[in-house]
């Protein structure tokens, strides 16, 4: 108990990022890295049909990757991350045509949470047009989604990522 008190202040920042494209993928990949912060840890494709963050035109052929940041940070520092991400993000979309969709996301030692530019009714209001949403939460000694998570968070593979985040998280916080 000592230790998940010492903890709950503390998160590793994720991006679920969505794509159409390889050429779009890499370019964002490298605007992140260059301008917002060097990934550690990125996750296989992932195939996220149905997902709605991405346009209708490629709604069946959805895939994702999920880029990991090393450096421990306070969650309070989440929404300074989520609004630089949104930032690039848009910036991407309007100045080069690049089709991605970025969600920025923080996990710690008891759950997941991403932030989204739209509010829905499981969301909360975390700054001005940003709102987070637990997606994930310890359950039985593992990462499981929850009964509202977003569609993206309930697929196999980006738990098992994700859960892979956290134990390297936990690993962090120990030494």
């Amino acid at each position: 108990m000592k230790n998940n008190l010492l903890q709950a202040d503390k998160s590793r920042f994720f991006a679920l990022v969505f794509f159409e494209n390889e050429e779009d993928l890499i370019y964002a990949l490298e605007i992140i890295e260059k301008t917002i912060a060097k990934y550690d840890y990125i996750s296989s494709y992932i195939k996220c049909p149905g997902t709605t963050h991405i346009p209708v035109s490629a709604y069946n052929e959805a895939k994702a990757r999920i880029i990991s940041f090393p450096k421990i940070q306070k969650i309070e520092q989440f929404s300074d991350f989520a609004r630089k991400i949104f930032k690039k993000q848009n910036r991407l979309i309007k100045q080069k045509g690049v089709t991605v969709k970025i969600l920025p996301g923080y996990i710690n030692s008891e759950q997941a949470v991403a932030a989204y530019e739209e509010f829905n009714s499981y969301r909360i209001t975390l700054s001005e047009n940003i709102f987070i949403q637990i997606e994930l939460i310890m359950k039985n000694s593992k990462l499981d989604f929850i009964q509202t998570a977003s569609r993206e968070f309930r697929i196999k593979n980006v738990i098992s990522f994700l859960s892979d985040v956290r134990r390297l998280f936990l690993s962090s916080v120990e030494k």
